[in-house]
């Protein structure tokens, strides 16, 4: 059996604009608290199997980056908790 392609198939290619605020070169990434990382506000919650997650937007980070955490994963930042 021959792999068959078919030249007449070929699109030219095209070089992508890039993104808005798209920046070549290495990515740098916020700033360490310790080993925790900065909690920039608390967007929402939700309850799984009876234990509360919350939806966290870590500072220096993109909204899109902002994920579920355990209540107990959340120990360090009380002050904002009790704000939320």
């Amino acid at each position: 059996m021959y792999l068959v392609f078919y030249v007449n198939l070929l699109e030219l290619w095209h070089r992508l604009l890039p993104e808005k605020n798209f920046h070549l070169g290495p990515i740098e990434h916020p700033k360490v608290v310790g080993e925790r990382y900065k909690v920039k506000v608390i967007l929402c919650y939700k309850s799984v199997k009876n234990k509360l997650q919350y939806k966290v937007k870590w500072l220096g980070w993109p909204a899109k980056d902002s994920i579920w955490e355990p209540e107990d994963h959340l120990d360090y930042y009380k002050d904002i908790l009790k704000e939320y």
